[in-house]
């Protein structure tokens, strides 16, 4: 305000308060708007991913493809997405990680199939991470075996009103149960890993 004293008239200082204010507000509104749908997607895709695990012991490349669902371009570190897969489920874990964490050499772009630096990748997290329960897949022994699956969009997210009522519906309210907003596509069945490595982490 003392800065909008000295360059202001006084009858535009009230003018000029109010939309400072108002654009302040439309922020911190879109900001916990995307907020709210990355939670209600993610919700929802730990429900998909506990109604269809992969086998135990399988390692997983998440393409993320939903892009327009995750708040401020942010993406699944290996340990929440090995968590979201692992949820629900007993026995030996399952190791994830998403294709926005490795890049594929022969495209230098993010990897979007199992190439051997997925697995590099997947060999090096579990290697250094397995004996460590924080992060999702602690007692990890693989199976032999990489896919991939990718997370795809339905629809649109959901306007802030709609997104409002999504999220009292989960708390209990009334309401009329909406479609999906993402489905699961296994865009690479189960395969060996294609690594001479011997150990827990890629047998």
């Amino acid at each position: 305000m003392a800065i909008l004293r000295l360059v202001l008239p006084r009858r535009w200082l009230w003018r000029a308060a109010a939309l400072i204010c108002a654009g302040f507000l439309l922020i911190d509104i879109s900001f916990t708007h995307r907020l709210l749908v990355d939670a209600l997607e993610t919700g929802e895709l730990a429900g998909l991913l506990e109604q269809a695990p992969a086998a135990p012991g399988t390692m997983l490349l998440v393409r993320e493809d939903d892009r327009e669902y995750r708040a401020l371009g942010r993406f699944f570190p290996f340990y929440e997405i090995s968590f979201l897969v692992n949820q629900g489920q007993t026995g030996i874990p399952r190791l994830a990680l998403s294709n926005r964490e490795v890049m594929d050499p022969a495209t230098d772009t993010y990897a979007t199939a199992p190439v051997p630096a997925v697995v590099d990748k997947l060999v090096s997290l579990c290697e250094a991470n397995r004996s460590h329960p924080q992060f999702g897949f602690g007692g990890f022994v693989s199976n032999g075996q990489v896919e991939a699956i990718s997370l795809v969009a339905n629809r649109k997210p959901p306007g802030l009103f709609a997104t409002l009522g999504q999220a009292l519906h989960l708390n209990g309210a009334a309401g009329t149960k909406s479609a999906p907003l993402i489905r699961i596509e296994q865009t690479s069945a189960p395969a060996p890993i294609a690594t001479s490595c011997v150990s827990p982490c890629c047998r």
